[in-house]
């Protein structure tokens, strides 16, 4: 019937009407994006978290503050930081400790550092390697194995290393080396070796034991031990304390110079320059070789303790005082004859321009 065929075409067209409306309703609905779990980096660590610190503080005043980029904790307790940052303020100093990874102790006392370990002073001074032991409670970084440290001109590296920070205390236990480089006039270049070393930061002082080598421009110095005495910058040389079988050689000579110096013990002084031996000191068993001419021995003085002063040139004797068993060998004279003078005091004194003066000036006091 007509009706009906009209009522089927209404229906229609509602229900085209409909389903055009529930499309356009769908097509403007949000997407809900499903984010992926986060990536973990330890499949055993029951928890961990993105960057943060923690900070130690004693008597309102911090006193450790440590960075994290990620944390990592186990089921034991034990934590392992990832891009890892100890702060430490100690005095008119700022220390700062980095490393790829750190490890925590069930106790919090210490953290062990690996990779790219690097101690950095707010002085300049810095320390690195592969391998550290920051312990929280005394300040100490401990390295077992090779460790490199610096400022400035001045390097140096050796095996098992501790760092006290609260005392700035430096020890190499073992293969201690120092080197210096020369500066802007290409002087002061240095290098000494020994067993170990105990460089006290504070005082300026580096103590080097289990035999001491130096070798500095014209200069081989040698020793059981020595204390070395630096500027406040720690880049010269103020005074070396060198004790047992202490030598000093010139490796380059002219006639009249000095050449050897040798005794139980000797104290040297050096000039502004950290370069040029002023005055030296020798105890026991002292004894000096002055230069003669080419292819001709020198003159050697012997005695118990001997006293110089040397000239601007670092090599020249401008005054001299022995004591106690003095020998004196002069070379041959024009006939070949060698004499050698004994007595219990020697004193010579001269000029920065012309040294020691000759034997007329020498006060001799007999045996």
């Amino acid at each position: 019937m007509r009706w009906q065929r009209k009522a089927r075409l209404v229906i229609a067209l509602v229900a085209i009407v409909v389903a055009a409306g529930v499309a356009t309703t769908l097509r403007r609905r949000a997407v809900t994006k499903v984010e992926a779990p986060a990536a973990t980096t330890d499949p055993k660590a029951i928890v961990e978290s993105e960057s943060g610190q923690t900070v130690r503080v004693n008597r309102e005043r911090e006193e450790v503050r440590v960075h994290y980029d990620r944390l990592v904790t186990y089921e034991d307790s034990t934590s392992k930081m990832l891009g890892v940052t100890v702060t430490t303020e100690r005095g008119e100093r700022t220390y700062v400790i980095t490393a790829k990874e750190g490890q925590v102790g069930k106790d919090e006392s210490s953290i062990t550092l690996d990779g790219d370990v690097a101690v950095k002073v707010s002085d300049g001074f810095s320390l690195t390697t592969d391998h550290a032991i920051y312990t929280q409670a005394d300040g100490i970084t401990r390295v077992p194995g090779l460790a490199r440290f610096s400022r400035g001109r001045m390097n140096g590296w050796g095996l098992a290393l501790n760092f006290d920070q609260a005392a700035d205390l430096l020890t190499v236990i073992d293969e201690a080396q120092v080197e210096v480089s020369a500066d802007d006039d290409g002087e002061g270049a240095t290098s000494i070796h020994a067993g170990s070393l105990e460089f006290r930061r504070r005082e300026h002082l580096m103590t080097f034991d289990r035999s001491m080598t130096a070798t500095r421009a014209g200069q081989l110095i040698s020793a059981d031990s020595a204390v070395a005495h630096l500027t406040d910058d720690e880049q010269r040389l103020q005074a070396m304390e060198l004790r047992g079988q202490s030598s000093m050689r010139a490796t380059e000579v002219t006639p009249g110079g000095l050449q050897v110096m040798s005794g139980r013990d000797m104290d040297l002084k050096y000039g502004p320059d950290g370069q040029l031996i002023e005055r030296a000191l020798i105890n026991g068993d002292a004894s000096l070789q002055i230069a003669g001419q080419p292819r001709q021995p020198g003159r050697q003085i012997a005695a118990n303790v001997i006293d110089i002063a040397i000239g601007p040139d670092g090599a020249t004797l401008k005054g001299l005082a022995a004591r106690e068993n003095v020998r004196v060998n002069l070379p041959p004279d024009a006939q070949g004859l060698s004499r050698t003078i004994a007595a219990q005091a020697l004193d010579g004194q001269g000029d920065d321009a012309h040294g020691r003066q000759a034997d007329a000036d020498q006060r001799m006091a007999p045996q």
